[in-house]
């Protein structure tokens, strides 16, 4: 700068009169002006600057930012900007240099305490956003009309808004979509109202993430009472909110969980008594939530009287042990009467000195898991029962088919031989007698076929109130003397199938049976009949459980006020050859069984020691009311002809052959089904008629018929059996079968029913 012309040295003037710096270095880096500000900045006296190349004076600046520039304004001519500390005065400096025509002109200004204070204020505000994030708040100001008209750097922190876009009522944009009107119209009515403002609201953080916020403000006033401004906090309370949802859904996890295992939860301050139950253990107990027990003892009186004593000697003995975990099942009554079932899991909480603190427990409702296991016993009882009548029916089925097979010999041989004898006293009284000592063994044989279900039936429709009205008169002599027997028979019931003569012999077991209860006393043998719907539920209450189906059932009840039995009798009562008199064999009731299964039916027993007993026949009703067709009539031909007789009993044979015989029929024998085969192939002119026995070892009576009619279809076979007709002949419907014989038999009904089913 040239300071002798009169403009240059009035520009000289008045640089040397402004607070910034100003230097001009010449082409070879010398100062050619350096004005007052500049020498005081640099703190150099200027008259040691001029002339003096400026980085002999500042070495160390030399490699600094002020030497690169200056080296790049050299060769590429222009201005530059920029803040650099020099060490040697310890003073930031900001500089503005500029070439031009090989001069370089430096603008400069001590921007130390501007840069102390732009650092003291980004500390405050990182000591604000620190703070912030210790504390989770922001605090707030706004005008009195709730207004941002000032910077808030905590709010800025937080939201990362700029100061402009919080202005005004900016700042609502930050507040989530959801609940910025409802924060807006309370923050209105704050101001509006001079109130506290106070609100919860979700606050989007600087990285777009929501943040629950509790928000409270207050007005400051001033001595007149006007706000002047509001002060407020936003404090984060997003951990809180969500664990407090947590909390809410763990407790919801657990009621659930509670609910859908049955298992309740309580528990019991044992120092003061206090408890708590889970609503799943009200649910479970059948109680309000104001109706928990307030002690233990309290519980323990709500449980049921069997199990109280039980329940409270398990939890004294386990806290006088000091035992912690302590399990045990108790029974009570809700609220509406029913019984329940639980399990509960406790453990008992102790103090260091051993004092016992607290008891808590798990309930778990077991009712329905008791009442499966009671029905699996139940069934396992029935299986068990059904098993052993079967088993014992199998027995009595298969002793009396033998012991019928016996009595054909004895029945037999003494008919043939009272025929043989004539006249003579002498033999026919011991021969009646050994007829009539047989027909009552194979009376007893019958009871054992009915007891196995395998007696003979005539099943027809049959009222059964008309029956008992036609029996009254004979089931009053079977009753004691002095007892009393009352019949209710309604008319009109629906019709059975039965056999009569067996429901008579069943009514009249069930009368005796009832007459014998009432011992040496007078009391009351009552009869009636009607008809019920069958429920499951009451099948299932019965004796005899044959998986029956539900449905009309007519009924023959027989009550007496007797001496009542015992489980154990009640048990047992159906048994064969068990019986409580003294004389007896103890099959009328197990015949009175083996009927009622027959005809499909149940029986049902009610008794207590004292109290009598109620037995109840049910039968299923049938809407056919069809009569029974009449017996065929006896042929009254002469007996000629030739009997085929096939049983692989030698004794039965014989008998038939004596029987036949003397009848004048011809007669020939086969032990087993091959042997009639090849009887009937060397006489198949001469046989009119064939008498087969059903069970028998090579070739059994089903096998055999079905060879004979494939070799002559015409053939009249007749079926015999020490098993009823309906069981023996249900395999041979539709197949042309001629008749069928019950074993045992005496030698009328054999020529009988040769006569009526011989070929002519």
């Amino acid at each position: 700068m040239d300071s002798s012309s009169p403009a240059s040295a009035t520009v000289a003037d008045v640089l040397d009169h402004i607070q910034d710096g100003v230097f001009v270095l010449d082409a070879e880096g010398r100062f050619v002006f350096v004005n007052s500000a500049a020498a005081r900045i640099l703190a150099c006296p200027r008259e040691s600057l001029l002339g003096k190349n400026i980085w002999d004076v500042f070495p160390r600046a030399v490699g600094g930012r002020s030497h690169l520039e200056y080296q790049r304004l050299r060769v590429e001519p222009g201005t530059s900007e920029y803040e650099e500390f020099f060490p040697r005065i310890g003073r930031w400096i900001e500089m503005r240099v500029w070439s031009r025509d090989g001069r370089l002109t430096a603008s400069f200004r001590d921007v130390t305490e501007r840069r102390a204070m732009d650092e003291r204020l980004r500390r405050s505000e990182a000591r604000f956003l620190s703070l912030m994030k210790a504390t989770r708040q922001a605090v707030w100001v706004t005008r009195p009309d709730g207004t941002v008209t000032e910077d808030i750097p905590e709010w800025r922190a937080f939201t990362g808004l700029s100061f402009e876009e919080t202005v005004g009522m900016g700042w609502l944009s930050a507040v989530h979509p959801d609940d910025r009107g409802e924060t807006a119209t309370a923050w209105q009515a704050a101001c509006e109202r001079q109130r506290i403002f106070e609100v919860n609201q979700r606050l989007r953080r600087h990285d777009g993430v929501y943040r629950h916020m509790s928000v409270r403000a207050v007005p400051i006033c001033d001595a007149a009472g006007a706000v002047i401004e509001w002060v407020g906090t936003s404090t984060d309370v997003t951990e809180k909110i969500l664990a407090e949802r947590e909390q809410r859904e763990r407790a919801w996890l657990l009621a659930e969980t509670q609910r859908l295992s049955q298992v309740g939860s309580a528990s019991w301050d044992l120092e003061n008594g206090a408890a708590t139950w889970s609503d799943e253990l009200r649910r479970i107990w059948g109680s309000a939530a104001g109706d928990d027990p307030t002690s233990i003892d309290d519980f323990i009186a709500r449980v049921h009287p069997d199990d109280r004593e039980r329940v409270a000697s398990t939890i004294r003995d386990a806290i006088r042990e000091g035992r912690r975990q302590l399990t045990y099942g108790l029974r009570f009554h809700r609220a509406d009467g029913e019984l329940r079932h639980t399990q509960v899991s406790a453990e008992i909480q102790y103090a260091n000195d051993g004092r016992a603190l607290r008891l808590i427990a798990a309930v778990q409702d077991v009712t329905d898991r008791e009442r499966a296991a009671a029905a699996q016993r139940e069934l396992e009882r029935k299986v068990v029962k059904a098993q052993k009548l079967e088993s014992l029916a199998v027995l009595a089925g298969g002793v009396a088919h033998d012991v019928n097979n016996l009595l054909v010999g004895i029945l037999g041989n003494a008919t043939v031989a009272l025929a043989e004898v004539g006249p003579t006293p002498s033999l026919v009284e011991p021969l009646s007698e050994i007829v009539t000592t047989a027909q009552r063994a194979a009376g007893l044989a019958h009871q054992l076929l009915a007891y196995s279900g395998k007696g003979r039936f005539a099943v027809a429709p049959l009222d059964v109130s008309a029956l008992l009205r036609a029996s009254e008169v004979l089931l009053g002599t079977a009753i004691a003397r002095g007892a009393t027997l009352r019949v209710e028979a309604p008319p009109q019931l629906p019709f059975i199938e039965a056999d009569s003569a067996q429901i008579s012999q069943v009514i009249l077991n069930l009368v005796t049976n009832g007459s014998d209860a009432l011992g040496a006393s007078a009391g009351t043998v009552t009869v009636r009949s009607g008809v019920l719907h069958a429920t499951p539920e009451l099948l299932r209450s019965t004796f005899v459980d044959d998986l029956l189906p539900e449905g009309e059932y007519v009924f023959v009840e027989v009550a007496d006020s007797g001496m009542g039995m015992t489980p154990d009798t009640m048990a047992r009562m159906f048994d064969p050859f068990f019986t409580t008199k003294r004389s007896g064999h103890g099959l009328g009731l197990a015949a009175t069984l083996g009927i009622v299964r027959g005809h499909r039916g149940a029986i049902k027993v009610e008794s207590e020691p004292g109290s009598g007993s109620r037995v109840t026949v049910l039968l299923p009703a049938t809407r056919s009311r069809e009569i029974a067709a009449a017996p065929r009539a006896v042929s009254s031909a002469p007996a000629r002809g030739t009997v085929l007789v096939v049983d692989d009993d030698d004794l039965v044979r014989r008998v038939a052959k004596r029987m036949l015989v003397r009848a004048g029929y011809a007669v020939l024998e086969a032990e087993h089904g091959k042997a009639a085969l090849a009887v009937f192939d060397a006489h198949r002119s001469e046989i009119a008629l064939v008498l087969l026995d059903l069970s028998m070892p090579i070739m059994g009576g089903e096998e055999t018929f079905g060879a004979l009619r494939a070799l002559d279809p015409g053939l009249p076979i007749v079926l015999t059996s020490g098993y009823n007709e309906d069981d023996a002949t249900s395999r041979f419907v539709g197949r042309g079968l001629a008749g069928f014989l019950q074993k045992p038999f005496v030698m009328s009904d054999l020529l009988t029913t040769v006569l009526q089913t011989k070929r002519v």
